[in-house]
């Protein structure tokens, strides 16, 4: 267990290229999308939200709901993953939030760790893939807060703007599986063969 951390899932996308919420789609061993990534992150961090959007995006009695597993609503709804990360922020009882979008089905264990030993003092570790940054899959800490409510206020949405206007660590990395994610039926049959 990572203490001191939390974990946030994007789930308030609105799955318009998948044509059917990502969120609900069965993937492995009977769990849909949202059940696999809480499976994931409990088993690493003590607290585990889910950045629904509005309030009517995700039943309230979703199975894998227990006490350390918690919805949470945007203040800003219709405004993205951005958002999402400051209900996330608003609402974790750790110094360090860990983010990922829901439909990440390759996360490991062992890429969590490495954000975990970079951040050092800084307020966000994500990784860079050829060049790119991906802040869909990194960690965050609660200094960051006051900046994502600045922004939304702003009309600002871009998580790029907020890696940009914080201290940001990098981590390279050439495994491009880890951001592999399902915004179309395609991809979701490629995830579900093991074939990004």
């Amino acid at each position: 267990m990572l203490t001191d951390t939390a974990a946030l899932i994007l789930a308030g996308g609105r799955s318009s290229r998948m044509g059917r919420d990502k969120v609900l789609l069965p993937f492995t061993d009977g769990k849909t999308m949202l059940g696999r990534a809480i499976d994931f992150w409990r088993e690493l961090c003590p607290q585990v939200l889910v950045a629904a959007g509005g309030e009517d995006h995700l039943p309230q009695d979703l199975p894998e709901r227990t006490e350390t597993v918690k919805l949470v609503y945007d203040e800003f709804p219709g405004c993205g993953p951005l958002a999402g990360l400051h209900a996330g922020l608003r609402e974790c009882a750790g110094e360090l939030l860990f983010v990922s979008a829901v439909d990440l089905p390759y996360l490991s264990p062992e890429a969590a760790r490495r954000l975990l030993a970079a951040i050092g003092d800084g307020d966000a570790a994500v990784y860079r893939f050829q060049g790119r940054r991906e802040p869909l899959f990194g960690l965050y800490r609660r200094t960051c807060l006051p900046l994502t409510r600045t922004m939304l206020e702003a009309g600002e949405y871009k998580m790029g703007l907020l890696l940009d206007r914080v201290k940001t660590v990098y981590l390279d990395t050439e495994d491009e599986r880890l951001f592999f994610n399902m915004n179309t039926p395609q991809e979701y049959a490629q995830a579900l063969g093991g074939q990004p």
